[in-house]
């Protein structure tokens, strides 16, 4: 629930109450199978298996523990298993399109 209030001069004081929509990341086309858009990040990942992940059109490599790397020059090549227990990526932005791929 949320509740927003302003003050409207000279009309008095306006109160809006209602119910939000969480937004979720969103999964881009061509994303692997099992990718589910979760808040701030996406889950149902393979453990054992390395991602990159694309979104405004630069491609990061996904790093042990579901972070997302911050040196875009090789995401093949950087991507690291995510690790026992680990089938999410995470610190994503809600409402931003995010591509997930398997790296071999």
């Amino acid at each position: 629930r949320y509740k927003a209030a302003m003050i409207n001069p000279g009309f008095g004081f306006v109160t809006i109450t209602g119910v939000t929509t969480p937004v979720l990341v969103i999964i881009a086309t061509g994303s692997v199978a099992g990718a589910t858009a979760g808040n701030a990040k996406i889950t149902g990942l393979n453990a054992a298996k390395k991602y990159k992940i694309t979104f405004s059109g630069v491609t990061y490599p996904v790093l042990a523990g579901g972070i997302v790397g911050t040196d875009p020059s090789d995401p093949d090549t950087d991507a690291v298993v995510l690790g026992v227990g680990i089938t999410e990526i995470t610190g994503l932005v809600n409402g931003e399109t995010y591509k997930v791929e398997e790296v071999a």
